[in-house]
């Protein structure tokens, strides 16, 4: 009889772990879920950085422009404070690109390269707005040895407003997530209670206080929520560090930073929720009647 009772113990022991576990489970997946989201969402204007910074100006130098000034020209150039690099693009270079991309008949027609020697430019993220993107090129083109520059503002605006749709998009993705998780949330909480609705009863006759009997329940929530929230920074930033080793740049397109505070964020948010979601349940729960226990 006592191996019985010992074995029923152990099989409602491995239900409740198991319950629990599914639980924590549960809730990590969601948050983790919110933590992806608002991972890009708070970096939209790094990664829009990232781009513009890589979309570089043209500046045509002059025919005949001798290397040894156009070299000159690049060094004053790297200077400017709106200038983060440069690279001098020779005619000899430039034409093995243009051979590259057209192929070598198509550069045969011309007598002489159609390509001149050039230098481009990529600009810091502060520049690259439309009225300061005029000022830099009206910089550019005062320069004696420069002929023409080539911008791609099409190219610019159209990153930053890709950008913006992109960011705007992640928030109501990140705002729809996070009601979601807080109805997944507030359900698993409110069914791990409600589970034990009957030793919250059996405690009241003996005379215990509301207090004494939602303080394991509290406690409980509240560690729940901390080992969701862990087990979802984990597997962010295993996923991240995944990421990162296939994509090195993606180390410049999220600040580590952002990074911490969202999984600050996470640890309080999935804490905080348990605990309040827990104590709204348990004031209910205290205040049941025995024949509203079965309902």
């Amino acid at each position: 009889m006592s191996q019985q009772k010992k074995t029923k113990k152990n099989i409602l022991r491995k239900r409740i772990v198991g319950a629990y576990a599914s639980s924590v489970i549960s809730i990590a997946l969601v948050l983790l879920l919110v933590g992806f989201a608002a991972a890009f969402a708070f970096n939209v204007n790094s990664i829009e950085n990232y781009f513009k910074e890589n979309i570089h100006l043209t500046a045509f130098l002059k025919p005949k422009t001798r290397e040894a000034d156009a070299l000159k020209l690049q060094k004053e150039l790297e200077k400017e404070r709106f200038v983060k690099s440069t690279r001098y693009v020779s005619v000899e270079q430039g034409t093995a690109e243009l051979v590259d991309m057209l192929g070598e008949d198509f550069v045969s027609v011309f007598a002489t390269s159609p390509v001149p020697s050039s230098i481009e430019v990529l600009l810091k993220a502060e520049y690259l707005h439309p009225d300061s993107l005029k000022t830099v090129i009206s910089s550019l083109e005062k320069r004696r040895l420069i002929d023409s520059v080539n911008s791609q503002t099409e190219m610019i605006q159209s990153v930053g407003d890709a950008m913006t749709r992109l960011g705007l998009l992640l928030l109501v993705l990140v705002a729809l997530l996070l009601f979601i998780s807080v109805v997944l949330i507030s359900n698993v909480v409110r069914l791990n209670i409600y589970s034990n609705r009957f030793s919250i009863h059996t405690m009241q006759l003996v005379g215990a206080s509301n207090s004494y009997i939602s303080r394991p329940f509290l406690g409980r929530a509240s560690l729940m929520g901390l080992w969701s929230a862990l087990i979802a920074c984990a597997v962010l930033a295993l996923g991240l560090y995944f990421a990162w080793k296939a994509f090195p740049v993606i180390l410049e397109l999220l600040q580590p930073q952002i990074l911490i505070y969202i999984a600050l964020g996470l640890v309080a948010f999935g804490v905080l929720l348990c605990l309040v979601r827990a104590a709204a349940v348990m004031g209910r729960m205290t205040k049941l009647q025995k024949d509203e226990l079965y309902g």
